[in-house]
């Protein structure tokens, strides 16, 4: 089916009618989540920090730890060290598996358009975490 398709008929900006669904639930971390993740597929940085933001007045919290990256990763590039260091810190104190973690940091800290100056950080999570080990 794939020579059907055509990605360009979808828009983030298309909303369901509550007629069809029922009406939209109460944003949780969950949707928080959904959306940077839509933001991060459209390197929409600054959505994902201001939605990070909001997550975080909330009192929002993820359950695993991979659902931080999106924002750890928005950090990372506006180039952000103290957003970057507080996710991180979520990421720490989050529990369950470490892979996509440790996948990210090994990653960033090769990767010095993507985090400016942060190699020392990267360095440090891949330590704390285990990874390569």
């Amino acid at each position: 089916m794939l020579p059907f398709s055509n990605i360009d008929l979808i828009s983030p900006g298309n909303a369901t009618p509550p007629w069809l669904f029922g009406d939209e639930p109460a944003h949780t971390w969950c949707y928080f989540f959904q959306k940077a993740e839509l933001a991060r597929q459209n390197h929409d940085w600054d959505e994902i920090n201001r939605l990070g933001d909001e997550a975080e007045a909330g009192g929002w919290q993820a359950s695993q730890p991979a659902e931080y990256l999106p924002f750890l990763e928005a950090a990372a590039r506006a180039g952000n060290l103290q957003d970057v260091r507080r996710w991180h810190e979520r990421i720490m104190n989050t529990a369950g598996d470490a892979g996509a973690i440790c996948a990210f940091w090994l990653r960033a800290g090769a990767d010095e358009p993507l985090v400016p100056a942060m190699q020392e950080l990267a360095a440090q999570a891949s330590t704390d975490l285990g990874c390569g080990q």
